[in-house]
């Protein structure tokens, strides 16, 4: 499946439902961030951020809005599965030839990434970590978090954002695995629905993945 163009789709249906919504590279970042957050994240915890209102609104084509969350569901389940097979395709140019729009995009990608470690319980206790504040010292870079970023100069952030883009896939590649074994005792002790697929995206029930 073209995940990319996929979400667009859904992006153009959500459009119709709210004003707002997450961009499509915004989705895709989110739905990375909460796959390598070091806890898993039911899907009416983080469907208020895709609405880009905080909570799930009320609408009245209910079918349609059930229709657009089970697509956002395969789109979740598909980046899962990604990062599950060490892969991860960006929405914007990995080259030297990144222009402005690739930029704008990396940044709304990985600030919503970081949306995504959030809600999935990384918190700032854990980015003290030095092997984690390396790993998201380029989404930071690019993303624009000032407070993380504080006593850089210029030139060497521009550096920094231009070599960063390439190392994106890798990033959070190594970020999903770096809170593996946090989501795995997350999942044991997640007794909703052991029945239910698991949101680690190896398209197991629960029971049989990391709810062992």
């Amino acid at each position: 499946m073209d995940n990319k163009l996929f979400l667009a789709e859904v992006h153009h249906d959500l459009k119709s439902l709210v004003e707002t919504p997450y961009e499509p590279a915004q989705i895709h970042g989110l739905f990375c961030g909460l796959h390598a957050a070091p806890e898993m994240v039911p899907h009416n915890v983080w469907l208020g951020a895709v609405y880009n209102c905080g909570t799930v609104p009320q609408f009245e084509d209910k079918q349609k809005a059930d229709d657009i969350l089970q697509n956002l569901l395969i789109a979740y389940q598909q980046v899962g599965k990604d990062l599950n097979s060490d892969s991860c395709t960006p929405w914007f140019s990995l080259h030297d030839t990144a222009d402005e729009q690739d930029y704008r995009e990396a940044a709304l990608w990985g600030k919503s990434l970081l949306t995504g470690l959030w809600l999935g319980g990384c918190r700032d206790e854990q980015i003290e970590s030095k092997e984690l504040q390396d790993l998201l010292l380029p989404i930071l870079y690019i993303s624009q978090n000032d407070r993380l970023r504080e006593g850089v100069d210029d030139e060497v952030n521009q550096k920094n954002k231009q070599k960063s883009i390439s190392g994106f896939p890798r990033i959070i590649i190594s970020i999903y695995k770096y809170f593996a074994q946090a989501r795995s005792i997350s999942a044991k002790d997640n007794t909703a629905d052991r029945n239910a697929l698991c949101s680690c995206g190896s398209g197991k029930k629960v029971k049989h993945c990391c709810g062992q």
